[in-house]
């Protein structure tokens, strides 16, 4: 019986084409995966394993074997990747491995093809970025058969491309060529131009792979794999935001997985839609760091710019620091800087410790909610910072002993905390602005996500998500509590002055 693959959980790679050592990228938990990093990293080569690692059912899309074509130097003698993925078996959901590899160049690629679990996948690769005015040596359209395109996929891909190019299709059509069966074009008819129909040689390229990308979304099989190689590729900003939220939506009403390689760092502040998945190599190894913020990667591949940095989760960690930082006198010598999900904490301090930069000014800061005792630190630090040699044995001893916690009461989220310090005071005595926030604080009951017991405060103040912070977080200091929860952050600070002699 055929197993059928539903859905892909993780990928590691030992080594494939440049990559080396990638212990884990993973697609969970949203349908969107952006893969980013600088030029020539890998970023293509993950989605290369992707495509490779199942058949297509038959008369779908192929087996995209052209990604690892004979070479004569043996190029992939020594292959080695996995990956996670679930599996139907009948009505049955089994999770499990496959292991990919070929060893000598007298060894096989295993599993071959007719082994490997189907899938339906498509790859939509640079190529799709070739408009018809290039794909054809000559172009004579005066004797053309235009064939309106008016089923309901066809008017789902005609809004979502008005939507996210922000103008008015009104309709779409397939062009022959009398006498030429093999060039094929298509024709738009915009409301927004005066209702003027043009031909798909006078398009933009951008314009014509949008069309192409949203066709293959909704015409994949539901549970499906689709791989896009620069997805960001000859479309503006503010359109590229949109079409990922299309992306998004579409993506989970079908159960499609989309993993998508970008070079756009506009796209890491759409946490909400895409897992973010950072690739970076670094002392013969590949590491994977999710959700990250530009921040803490521009500091990976950059230098030092004030002498003490206290690396946090998020941008409310980041306010809290400059407060402390500020009632101690000190902000002109501290720079807060994000990592982004909690885990990329102990890869942030491995990475710099791997680039040999010394940390003894530098502060890795939990919010306290997730790894909380040394135990899950240390299973989480072995992780990360693997090996028997001894560096990596002296590097997993630094950052278990020098990464801390704010002193966070167990069984609270962060934000539910600082909420609770806000509404726990007395109004009477606040000034206007702080019985503003105290209103709107003591509206919030039970959010859905912990982090709305702040963030829609913020959001109700204004628009700058940093100034209204700066408002939030000077109220919920003023709580007896306060001293307490921040209260590893400040002895670290102080004690830093003072060795430093900071004035």
């Amino acid at each position: 019986m055929a197993t059928f693959a539903t859905r892909t959980h993780k990928l590691a790679i030992e080594r494939l084409k440049g990559v080396r050592g990638l212990d884990e990228i993973s697609f969970e938990d949203k349908p969107l995966t952006g893969i980013f990093g600088p030029n020539g990293v890998g970023k293509s080569t993950v989605l290369h394993a992707l495509a490779s690692a199942y058949k297509t059912p038959r008369g779908t899309e192929s087996n995209y074997k052209q990604f690892f074509p004979p070479l004569a130097a043996d190029f992939w003698n020594g292959t080695r990747f996995v990956i996670d993925h679930t599996f139907k078996v009948g009505q049955a959901e089994v999770r499990g491995k496959i292991e990919y590899r070929k060893g000598t160049a007298t060894t096989e690629w295993t599993p071959d093809v007719p082994d490997r679990p189907l899938r339906y996948l498509t790859y939509v690769g640079v190529k799709s970025c070739l408009p018809d005015l290039e794909a054809y040596d000559t172009h004579d359209l005066t004797k053309a058969v235009a064939t309106p395109l008016n089923d309901e996929i066809d008017a789902r891909v005609r809004d979502a491309a008005g939507k996210v190019l922000n103008c008015h299709y009104t309709a779409m059509a397939k062009v022959d060529i009398p006498g030429e069966p093999d060039k094929k074009y298509s024709s738009l008819t915009r409301q927004d131009l005066g209702g003027l129909e043009y031909q798909s040689v006078v398009m933009g390229a951008g314009e014509q792979r949008l069309f192409k990308l949203l066709y293959v979304v909704e015409t994949s099989h539901d549970d499906g794999l689709i791989l896009v190689d620069e997805l960001d590729l000859l479309m503006h900003g503010d359109a590229l935001k949109r079409l990922i939220m299309h992306l998004s939506d579409r993506c989970r009403a079908k159960r499609l997985q989309l993993v998508f390689t970008s070079h756009r760092e506009e796209l890491l502040s759409l946490k909400d839609h895409i897992n973010i998945r950072h690739l970076w190599p670094q002392a013969g190894k590949h590491y994977c760091y999710s959700n990250t913020d530009p921040d803490s990667l521009h500091r990976l591949t950059g230098d030092r710019r004030r002498p003490l940095e206290v690396f946090v989760e998020d941008v409310v960690a980041m306010e809290i620091v400059s407060y402390v930082a500020g009632q101690l006198g000190m902000s002109r010598h501290v720079q807060p800087i994000s990592f982004g999900a909690a885990k990329n904490c102990f890869t942030v301090f491995a990475g710099l410790l791997i680039k040999g930069e010394s940390c003894e000014n530098s502060l890795f800061l939990l919010d306290g909610d997730e790894y909380e005792t040394s135990d899950k630190k240390q299973a989480q630090i072995n992780v990360i910072c693997s090996g028997n040699d001894e560096p990596s044995k002296a590097r997993r001893a630094e950052i278990a002993a020098k990464t801390k916690d704010f002193a966070l009461p167990t069984g609270f989220k962060p934000e539910q905390f600082l909420h609770g310090l806000i509404v726990g005071q007395d109004p009477n005595g606040m000034t206007q602005s702080e019985k503003e926030i105290h209103q709107l604080a003591a509206s919030i009951v039970n959010p859905q996500d912990s982090h709305d017991f702040v963030d829609q405060v913020v959001v109700t103040l204004g628009d700058n998500r940093s100034s209204q912070l700066a408002r939030v977080i000077p109220l919920a200091a003023k709580h007896q509590d306060w001293a307490a929860y921040v209260q590893p952050l400040r002895e670290w600070l102080e004690a830093r002055k003072a060795a430093l002699h900071l004035l």
